[in-house]
């Protein structure tokens, strides 16, 4: 049976979001987005818009120059997965307007395959004989369900629709033929049930996690291996049906243990490393788009040589926010916020950097901070300047800040809070008494051939003759123009590289993708591959 295209329209709401308008919402950037998804932007429909409103314009906008009357149309269907309502689709409210008095009325909704479906629908009605003329309405009012603030998959939803005018006969002499419709169901195969959901009385639209997404998050932890604030993930596998993740050992003790050990509370200058190092390492956690969910004294181990790492991942999700089912109650008393006491909580960022200013509350006061439901009833937390006068007042507000009460009112992002503390402000003490720090080339006989001191914070690497400003140049075509950066923090040592080349980076024989950062030690080393060479670089501090 033929199907031929008489006329096409479409409505889109007139409010229009960017990509830019999330990185406030929930920390996600346009480059981020856009390398990702393609968008670049996406509609909104007004409060007083809905999927049978956005149907009607479709529809009204399409009539002017349509090759036959209205009233000849003998079926409507709707598709959407977004109604709202039930019973009176688009499809009954475009009859009801155009007084389309003898038209069998349909709507279907199986998510992304809705209007495809909806088609199928139509041919079949016309090889029945029991229609020549249809008009397909597909709109959906995404944003009514969707949950902004959620990383995952906030920025994917947009509203509008769209009218298709199909028929059994050729009108114009030069309608589009639909040459055939190919559909398949994959339930049987496909992770729907467990992966995507739509429920307008439980949490809106939601993406569920599962073990295939568990052993996902192993590897993004695992891709952490550089970080040295953050416990290595060494393997990942299935077995008896179920996910396992292999974690290094950890010599130390926890923060809990270490104060009931040694003393009541710990010094400042300690209590403020803390936040630094677990404050980046969260950051470089959150980067990845995963929350750990569990940061407590009892997670954060103080190793022999000094320094803090954060342990236990056995509470991390992927960003959900807007999801019951993943976001499971998890939650310590005292260091977990509201949000964690209830599956459908907007958990974020925020999350864990409210945890993270209550652990720094306890070690500097030596007390618990009351539980969030303590708070909701009216238990009021007590500021840190009245508790220890030698926590500075940018620092105090800082970690007031991230222990509100509301989500909203919190930092959004770790790298925020770190800038709201001061802490972060390296001195030139800081600088001298940690030496000076270089990134160094080495040839496959280990002999270094190049070595660049970090007279900034950071080094570029690039292609020579490619015409983009970096700071150390490679002869070699498959080197990118601006391959990478290698930044140096010298309050702590630490360096970090940044992948910014398809050709991929390697740290310690793994790979770097676009866009990711890995941690780097003095005398931790990366390096580029090409089909003529190989660069290794390392890093070092004098």
């Amino acid at each position: 049976m033929e199907l031929f295209i008489n006329k096409i329209s479409h409505y889109l709401p007139d409010s229009v979001v960017p990509n830019s308008y999330f990185k406030e919402v929930n920390g996600l950037d346009d480059e981020w987005i856009y390398s990702r998804t393609g968008i670049k932007n996406r509609s909104k429909a007004a409060a007083n818009e809905n999927t049978n409103t956005m149907g009607i314009k479709a529809v009204d906008l399409a009539t002017t120059d349509l090759p036959y009357p209205m009233e000849e149309i003998d079926l409507i269907i709707a598709a959407t997965y977004s109604p709202y309502d039930t019973v009176a689709t688009p499809a009954h409210m475009v009859q009801r307007r155009y007084h389309i008095e003898h038209a069998k009325c349909v709507s279907v909704s199986s998510a992304c395959s809705s209007f495809i479906n909806a088609m199928e629908i139509a041919q079949g009605y016309f090889a029945l004989g029991k229609a020549t003329k249809a008009l397909i309405i597909g709109a959906e009012h995404n944003t009514a369900y969707a949950n902004e603030n959620d990383p995952q998959s906030g920025h994917l939803w947009g509203d509008g629709a769209v009218a298709f005018f199909v028929s059994a006969g050729n009108y114009s002499g030069h309608d589009p033929r639909i040459i055939d419709i190919y559909t398949q169901g994959l339930g049987h195969i496909g992770k729907a049930a467990e992966a995507v959901y739509l429920r307008p009385q439980n949490g809106g639209i939601g993406m569920p996690e599962g073990r295939d997404v568990f052993i996902n998050e192993a590897k993004i932890l695992q891709g952490l291996y550089a970080n040295p604030h953050v416990v290595n993930v060494l393997d990942f596998f299935y077995d008896n049906e179920t996910a396992y993740m292999v974690m290094e050992y950890i010599q130390g003790q926890t923060i809990n243990d270490y104060m009931k050990k040694e003393k009541h509370t710990v010094s400042i200058r300690m209590a403020n490393q803390m936040l630094r190092e677990i404050g980046e390492a969260l950051e470089q956690i959150h980067q990845n788009m995963l929350l750990h969910r569990d940061i407590s004294p009892d997670n954060i181990m103080i190793t022999p040589n000094g320094q803090f790492k954060l342990i236990d991942f056995g509470a991390t999700r992927t960003y959900a926010l807007s999801n019951p089912l993943s976001m499971s109650i998890f939650v310590k008393p005292g260091f977990a916020p509201i949000e964690q006491y209830s599956r459908t909580g907007h958990q974020g960022p925020w999350t864990d950097i409210y945890a993270l200013c209550a652990t720094y509350y306890y070690m500097v006061t030596g007390e618990k901070p009351p539980s969030a439901p303590d708070r909701q009833n009216g238990i009021r937390l007590t500021p840190l300047a009245y508790k220890n006068s030698n926590v500075s007042a940018s620092l105090s507000r800082a970690v007031e800040r991230g222990m509100r009460k509301n989500y909203r009112e919190r930092q959004k992002t770790v790298s925020q809070f770190l800038e709201e503390t001061g802490i972060n402000n390296t001195n030139t003490e800081t600088v001298t008494q940690n030496g000076q720090a270089f990134l160094c080339l080495q040839n496959q006989q280990n002999a270094v051939v190049g070595k660049w001191p970090f007279s900034g914070t950071q080094l570029t690497i690039g292609r020579k003759d490619s015409g983009v400003a970096c700071d150390i140049y490679l002869n070699d075509s498959q080197i990118s123009s601006r391959h990478c950066m290698v930044t140096y923090n010298p309050a702590n040592r630490q360096f970090s590289v940044t992948n910014y080349s398809g050709n991929h980076t390697y740290v310690r024989d793994r790979i770097l993708e676009k866009g990711q950062t890995a941690y780097l030690k003095p005398g931790d080393w990366f390096y580029m591959q090409t089909k003529l060479e190989r660069f290794i670089f390392f890093v070092e501090v004098q």
